[in-house]
């Protein structure tokens, strides 16, 4: 049996970008590019975040690749 999670909503993956740690960002970024096809236009407005984040030197080449994956959709 596989346990399913319905969401209801991108805003507690769209507060973890604000968090200092870079693992929960990147945990952030993974779950929104799953949700961004049901959640464009909450998660539209964060793009300037998102492309923060892309910009981010703290982020290795994946991360800030993933960001602007993210953002292009």
């Amino acid at each position: 049996m596989v346990a399913t999670t319905l969401v209801s909503s991108a805003g507690g993956m769209l507060a973890m970008l604000n968090e200092p740690h870079l693992s929960l960002k990147l945990h952030a970024l993974l779950n929104l590019n799953n949700l961004v096809d049901s959640f464009w236009p909450e998660i539209s407005t964060s793009v300037p975040l998102i492309e923060s984040l892309y910009e981010d030197e703290a982020f290795d080449q994946h991360q800030r690749q993933l960001a602007a994956l993210l953002v292009s959709k």
